[in-house]
């Protein structure tokens, strides 16, 4: 369950989360951060934004090939069965 309390700090607006998690995955929380020198809530702030970063640039990336498919010579495009059939020769 997430449990959103909005705040604001130096005119960026934050939000608090309250995330239930196993004992074992907040042992593994405490643990992470404490090799990495940082709080839990640390961690955890950037494991989201490295979570949510790494989602945008699938979706670019899913976007560029999407384009250049788009745009690719139709006689040069080659499916998967193609691909196994000359992988088997």
């Amino acid at each position: 369950m997430i449990v959103p309390r909005h705040f604001s700090y130096t005119n960026i607006q934050l939000m608090t989360l309250t995330i239930e998690v196993a004992p074992e995955v907040e042992t593994q929380l405490a643990t992470e951060a404490g090799q990495r020198g940082l709080s839990r809530d640390e961690l955890i702030r950037q494991l989201l934004e490295q979570g949510l970063d790494d989602m945008t640039q699938d979706e670019e990336d899913a976007a560029t090939a999407r384009h250049r498919l788009a745009n690719s010579d139709p006689t040069q495009r080659r499916t998967l069965s193609d691909l196994r059939r000359a992988w088997k020769k």
